[in-house]
Order: structure tokens, then C-alpha cells, then sequence
């Protein structure tokens, strides 16, 4: 039971980076104090969730593998670091991903060894179908994280 609950706690911060903050939006940002430069124009991010970018990238370890982890933050580049404040980059674009429900996702775990979960995960699709997908996550030095950003 206690695992589930980890599992569901790391689906539904994956179903938050998704919708929130990679994919489908991202986090909002101050956008009259942006600074123009030659990567991009950043504006500081005002989401009342993260004030540092050293929490927004504690937040994303904690949920992915570390392996994980750096692949989305190199993947997904919008978010910079500025004097330890989190910004934006006001010029990218969201990502063509379908549009999915994640609001009440059901899990199966389908094998549990070794530290290793792999589960099956349905969401509702924009027309009120289910779409299942398989997901894994791993124990690492005792905690259970996410081996990949599933969207």
C-alpha cells in the first residue's frame, strides 16, 4: 500500500510537469521584467510554487531518477537559472502533445522486483477515451523515482 501511494504521488507530479510547466503550458511568468539576450528573452518565473531554481530542480529529482532528470532539464530548456531565481524563456514553444486528462489516473502495477515498478497508466483522452501506457520507476538509494517524463 505504502508504495502505491508513492507511486500515485510520482504520477501525479509527473502529470503536473506535463500539463504545468513542460508540455501542455508552462509556469507563469512576469513577463514585464523580461531580460533580452542573446539565448533568448527570461522573465522571472511567478508560479508561487518554486522562488528558486535550486527548488524547481530539487522538485524534478525528486520525482525523476537523476539520469532522468538532467535529460529533461536538458531536453526541456526553456527554465534558467539567474542569480538563483527561476525564469523563463519567453520565446519557447510548447510542445505538439496530446492532450490528456491526468486528473484521475488509474494505476496497475504490473511487476514489482527488485526496486523496480512497472505500471500501466490510464488517462482519458480529449474525447473521453482511455489511453493506457506503461511507465517504469526505480528504487534509488531508498526512494522510488520515475525513470523518464511520460506525455
Amino acid at each position: 500500500e505504502g508504495q502505491l501511494t508513492v507511486l500515485r504521488s510520482l504520477i501525479n507530479s509527473n502529470a503536473f510537469f506535463v500539463e504545468e510547466v513542460f508540455v501542455e503550458d508552462f509556469l507563469p511568468a512576469d513577463e514585464s521584467r523580461t531580460n533580452s539576450g542573446k539565448d533568448g528573452s527570461f522573465a522571472p518565473v511567478e508560479s508561487g510554487i518554486f522562488t528558486t531554481y535550486k527548488e524547481f530542480e530539487q522538485t524534478i529529482y525528486e520525482t525523476y531518477t537523476d539520469e532522468a532528470a538532467k535529460n529533461i532539464l536538458a531536453e526541456f530548456d526553456m527554465y534558467t537559472d539567474i542569480y538563483g531565481q527561476l525564469y523563463i524563456n519567453t520565446r519557447a514553444k510548447k510542445i505538439n502533445a496530446k492532450d490528456y486528462d491526468w486528473s484521475n489516473p488509474e494505476i496497475k502495477v504490473n511487476s514489482a522486483a527488485d526496486g523496480t515498478y512497472v505500471m500501466e497508466i490510464t488517462v482519458k483522452t480529449e474525447k473521453g477515451k482511455d489511453y493506457s501506457f506503461e511507465a517504469k520507476a526505480v528504487t534509488v538509494d531508498g526512494n522510488i523515482r520515475l525513470e523518464n517524463i511520460y506525455y
